[in-house]
């Protein structure tokens, strides 16, 4: 039990007991059902000044059972320099713990991201989250899932949908700040596995990583439904997220305030590693080995640039294409520092390509990788690239050191082999605006042509009974897809890790707590 009062925390705190930790803060009408109208009475108030680290680590067993409730995290001086570190980590140390529980706590716009979730499918409900600044409500893992390591064993098992095999966040508000692009939202990476379910976010978006610019893999799945997103127009463009990995179920959430400009879907598929990032795994230009290619990697051209590129045009006055030939094919710099250093092809005219910029690795981030002259080129085309958004399971894939470094290979093979993925589409329904009119969520934004609507990504419209998994969902994901039993409803809500009647802690001050702390005036 932890006493009223403003204490300024230095040091961090480990808990590797199943205890529970109950300061005497509550929140209010957080949630989805309470628009904006959250509040938090703050009793115990703790400063953050710790200056690296969590400030409160729980880190449990499977079998303990854990619970961090009734506090208020306001940030210290120090932390202020310590953008990236979380106050709070919720830690499965042997493999997933599903019985811990964070609640009614309110992050009191913290300079850091607020809560590090990883080998973690417990439940966060009743928080209060008010973003300081460019930092996440909640960050996600999942990496050592099946005893494997950068999130390998996640992609290699099956997505569950409808069970508890998922972090909750339940019940929540979440503001961000206005004109803010990331303020108050939530990432993920690492085989993370994850559901948002009736919160109200204000000016907050909703996004993960992918498989791309390192070995660790990216988000496995999530699902979002009963949230309601409310924008204001200067949130750059009222962004509400997107989707960089995995398979995903969004359905029956509301988008209220400004409509969407920039990146109008909470979908959106992308594959960086087709135009923007892939350091580790190669760009997926329609030859590399981990991913599907259009005839095996079929060499549709090549040539030598005669004019090298500037700004995404590369010219070879050797040829004579039809103009329109290689939209949606991929070109690749045969002599570029990197193997397999391609991009999305745009436009093209009789003797020149337009393609998309790629940031890495051999150019400073935000400007051209440039093809130049002299350069041997190809042209192939891509099907279906690691880990994009619409596959899931697949063969285990597992880092082997060679020569000091880790690089991964398919154990199926022990090479750099496509990882044989099964589908697992994203699937959208009951998405509204405001006003009733449907908000579509799952269009792609971008040149990804390995996302295919009707096979990677599905909108069913907004005329499903509530309540329902649509039957093409269903048939989807039945049990030798979804892993043992079919997905035909949703994970029971509210989540039983809140008890019987949904309670809330009761604040008790301690008449003899162990320590006498000071307070900080």
């Amino acid at each position: 039990m932890l006493p009223a009062g403003t204490f300024s925390w230095t040091q961090n705190v480990s808990i590797t007991k199943g205890i529970t930790v109950q300061g005497q803060s509550m929140t209010y009408q957080t949630g989805y059902v309470w628009f904006n109208s959250a509040y938090a009475d703050d009793q115990t108030i703790i400063v953050d000044d710790s200056t690296d680290g969590r400030l409160i680590s729980m880190s449990l067993l499977p079998t303990q059972s854990g619970r961090i409730t009734g506090i208020t995290f306001r940030p210290g001086t120090t932390r202020n320099t310590v953008p990236n570190h979380a106050p709070v980590g919720l830690v499965g140390t042997q493999e997933q713990n599903k019985n811990i529980r964070l609640d009614h706590c309110h992050f009191d716009h913290l300079i850091s991201h607020n809560v590090f979730a990883y080998n973690v499918v417990g439940l966060a409900d009743h928080n209060l989250h008010e973003a300081g600044a460019h930092a996440f409500s909640y960050y996600f893992e999942n990496g050592n899932w099946g005893g494997e390591s950068n999130g390998n064993g996640s992609w290699a098992d099956y997505p569950y949908y409808g069970s508890d095999l998922f972090f909750f966040v339940e019940d929540c508000t979440i503001r961000g700040l206005p004109g803010s692009a990331i303020g108050g939202g939530c990432d993920a990476m690492n085989g993370a596995r994850y559901v948002f379910r009736w919160n109200h976010w204000e000016n907050a978006h909703h996004g993960n990583h992918g498989t791309e610019s390192s070995f660790t893999r990216g988000t496995r799945n999530r699902m979002l439904y009963h949230n309601r997103f409310n924008l204001d127009t200067g949130s750059q463009g009222a962004f509400i997220g997107g989707q960089r990995s995995g398979g995903a179920i969004i359905h029956d959430n509301e988008t209220t305030g400004a409509r969407p400009t920039t990146y109008p879907s909470l979908g959106d598929p992308e594959v960086f590693r087709e135009t923007l990032r892939a350091t580790a795994w190669g760009f997926a230009q329609g030859s590399n080995p981990w991913d599907v290619n259009v005839n095996g990697g079929q060499l549709f051209e090549s040539g030598t640039a005669t004019i090298g590129s500037v700004m995404g045009v590369v010219k070879d006055r050797t040829k004579n294409w039809m103009p329109g030939q290689w939209e949606g094919y991929s070109i690749t710099d045969l002599d570029a520092p990197h193997p397999l250093n391609g991009s999305v092809i745009t436009a093209n005219t009789a003797t020149s390509i337009t393609y998309l910029r790629n940031d890495e690795p051999d150019v400073p981030p935000g400007q051209w990788h440039n093809i130049l002259p002299t350069h041997r080129y190809e042209i192939h085309k891509i099907d279906i690239a690691l880990d994009q958004g619409g596959v899931g399971k697949g063969d285990l894939i597992r880092d082997v050191n060679i020569n000091g470094m880790d690089v991964p290979k398919n154990t199926t093979c022990n090479c750099q082999q496509w990882p044989h993925q099964q589908s697992e589409p994203l699937f959208e329904w009951n998405n509204t605006n405001y006003d009733g009119s449907p908000s579509v969520w799952s269009a792609v934004i971008g040149w990804y042509p390995s996302e295919h609507q009707g096979r990677d990504y599905f909108d069913l419209g907004i005329n499903i009974p509530a309540g329902t998994i649509p039957a093409q969902v269903t048939s989807a994901y039945p049990a030798s897809v979804n892993g043992g039993s079919a997905y035909t409803q949703d994970f029971i809500y509210p989540h039983p890790l809140q008890g019987a009647g949904n309670p809330t802690p009761t604040p008790t001050p301690t008449s003899t707590p162990m320590a006498t702390p000071t307070a900080t005036p």
